[in-house]
């Protein structure tokens, strides 16, 4: 089960990340931003496939380092994204709130198999 929910969290990270590309260079809303952020996906599914696979990617101290800048995207995601205001603006906060919620409860769990990832890949 742990296998089909990572490989769909790939699957998610990596469709987002490459939408985000495309709209980059094709429209206007899309901001710097939303690219690091889309990296930091496509970074985070390379972990989570060494988890699954236990492949060595890199040493621990990096995904850690990754696991704090998911941490940081996810809190400014929450609060201070003009994406959220706008979101809260157009449905109302209670909606927000379910949605905001709701995707942060599917897809934080990768954060906790990036971390046991990071602890096991000590080299």
């Amino acid at each position: 089960m742990v296998k089909i929910y990572l490989w769909l969290i790939i699957v998610l990270f990596t469709a987002s990340a490459l939408g985000r590309f495309f709209l980059f260079f094709t429209t206007s809303k899309v901001s710097i931003l939303d690219l690091a952020e889309a990296s930091l996906g496509i970074i985070n599914s390379a972990g989570i496939y060494g988890y699954l696979y236990k492949k060595y990617i890199l040493p621990s101290y990096f995904w850690y380092f990754i696991i704090f800048l998911g941490l940081l995207f996810g809190i400014y995601n929450i609060f201070l994204s003009p994406k959220t205001i706008e979101l809260i603006e157009k449905v109302g906060m209670g909606k927000s709130v379910l949605l905001l919620g709701g995707s942060y409860i599917l897809t934080a769990p990768h954060l906790y198999f990036l971390f046991l990832y990071a602890k096991n890949s000590i080299k």
